[in-house]
C-alpha cells in the first residue's frame, strides 16, 4: 500500500475514533462511502469541526452567527430538521422514532369489525399527522388493504424526528407497480401492468 493510501486509512481511522470516543453515532446522522475514504476524511472532518463548534456555542443562534448555518447531516431535509437532528445528536437523544415502540404494533386485520378498523385508521392517521407524517393513497383502495399496508410499514419504519411545520408523505407507492398493493385501484398502474403483460413481461 503507498504511504499516501496508507495515511489517508489512518486519518480515517482516527477520525472515525473521536466520534466513538465522544459517544457520537455517526450511523445517525452520516453515510459512509468505503470506497472513497478521502471523501468520508473531508465529510468527518467537517462533521467534527461542527461537533467542536457546537460544543463552544450549544445554541442555534450563536452558530449561525459564527458562520455555521446548514448542519451536515445525512438525510439531508430541510434547514429546520437538519438542525434539530444534529442538536438531538450533539445531546445523545434519539435521532427517529418508532411507531410500534411508542403506541405499540397495530391489532391484526382479522380480529377487527369494519367499524373497528376504520376507528383504528384514524388513531394511526392522528398520531402520525402529529408527528408530521402525512398519508394518501389511490382513491377507492378498500380500508382493510390500506390498514394491512399500513400496519406492515410501522413495524419496519422509524420515522424522521421533524422539525414543527415539516411533513413527509405515506403514498405507499415505489414505482414498482407489479408488487404494489395499490395495483387494482391505480389508472397508472393498470395501464403500465396492461402494457407489460402485453409485451410479455409479467410473471
Amino acid at each position: 500500500m503507498r504511504t499516501s493510501e496508507t495515511h489517508v486509512r489512518t486519518e480515517n481511522e482516527s477520525l472515525k475514533r473521536r466520534f466513538a470516543e465522544a459517544g457520537l453515532d455517526l450511523a445517525a446522522v452520516w453515510l459512509s462511502t468505503p470506497d472513497d475514504l478521502e471523501l468520508e476524511n473531508r465529510q468527518l472532518r467537517g462533521l467534527w469541526d461542527w461537533v467542536c463548534a457546537y460544543r463552544r456555542h450549544p445554541d442555534r443562534a450563536a452558530m449561525q452567527n459564527k458562520g455555521y448555518d446548514f448542519p451536515p447531516v445525512e438525510p439531508d431535509c430541510d434547514p429546520d430538521t437538519d438542525w434539530l437532528r444534529f442538536e438531538l445528536w450533539m445531546k445523545n437523544e434519539p435521532v427517529d422514532w418508532s411507531f410500534v415502540e411508542e403506541y405499540g404494533p397495530p391489532p391484526d386485520q382479522e380480529t377487527l369489525t369494519d367499524a373497528q378498523l376504520k376507528a383504528e385508521l384514524a388513531r394511526i392517521e392522528e398520531v402520525l399527522n402529529a408527528r408530521g407524517v402525512c398519508f394518501s393513497f389511490v382513491d377507492n383502495v378498500p380500508a382493510r388493504a390500506v390498514y394491512a399496508y399500513l400496519r406492515r410499514e410501522l413495524q419496519n419504519t422509524r420515522f424522521d424526528r421533524l422539525a414543527e411545520g415539516a411533513r413527509i408523505h405515506i403514498t405507499g407507492c415505489t414505482g414498482w407497480c407489479e408488487e404494489c398493493f395499490q395495483r387494482k385501484w391505480c389508472e397508472t398502474a393498470g395501464e403500465l401492468w396492461e402494457n407489460t403483460v402485453a409485451a410479455g413481461g409479467a410473471r
